[in-house]
């Protein structure tokens, strides 16, 4: 199952560098290397490649290959994506809590459990 990812290119710059920040780790020296100048750095392609005296074209398939890495990462583990929902579930929590309805208080109390329960599958 493949990932879908935002298609605006400076939100797969921000999805790149997520992927990067969440997965780097399990890429090669060389692969982690070139992601961080091209996604943290925000070298060009031809920058990196006369940085390290390959040509644009090999950075280019370098790159793709390892996004296309992380991607898989991300498709079977899904840390990325629980993480999204963990924020989202804790900003609804802070909601409920700023309030002084019985309702929301109980909103919160199932909010937090689901969380809970979350974390402890995962």
């Amino acid at each position: 199952q493949k990932v879908v990812w935002m298609t605006e290119p400076v939100e797969k710059h921000v999805e790149g560098s997520l992927l990067l920040a969440s997965y780097g780790a399990l890429l090669t020296e060389p692969q982690r290397a070139l992601m961080e100048l091209y996604y943290n750095e925000d070298l060009s392609l031809q920058e990196i490649a006369q940085a390290k005296g390959i040509s644009r074209q090999g950075v280019h398939d370098i790159v793709t290959r390892a996004v296309k890495k992380l991607e898989g990462f991300e498709a079977r583990l899904h840390l990325i994506s629980r993480g999204e929902r963990r924020l989202e579930g804790l900003n609804a929590c802070l909601s409920l809590a700023r309030t002084d309805d019985d309702a929301a208080r109980a909103a919160l109390t199932a909010a937090l459990e689901h969380l809970i329960q979350e974390e402890e599958q995962s």
